[in-house]
């Protein structure tokens, strides 16, 4: 079982591997989606969260971030 803390650090390494510190996850529906959320350039406002892999498991997450080049 994948657990939230693989799955944060699959994300802490992607974001290093990458180079990209807006790589996230969002959770809806018991299902994770990975995403980009970038910030708005003045600070405040909504952010713009761009879906890279939608509705997978815990452990399907893991796996697209590990193999994300």
């Amino acid at each position: 079982m994948t657990t939230i803390l693989q799955l944060q650090a699959a994300i802490k390494e992607a974001r290093e591997r990458l180079g990209d510190q807006h790589i996230s996850t969002q959770v809806h529906a018991g299902l994770v989606d990975v995403v980009r959320a970038v910030p708005p350039e003045s600070g405040r406002g909504r952010y713009t969260v761009t879906v890279l892999r939608a509705d997978m498991t815990a452990a399907e997450a893991v796996a697209f971030l590990d193999a994300m080049q």
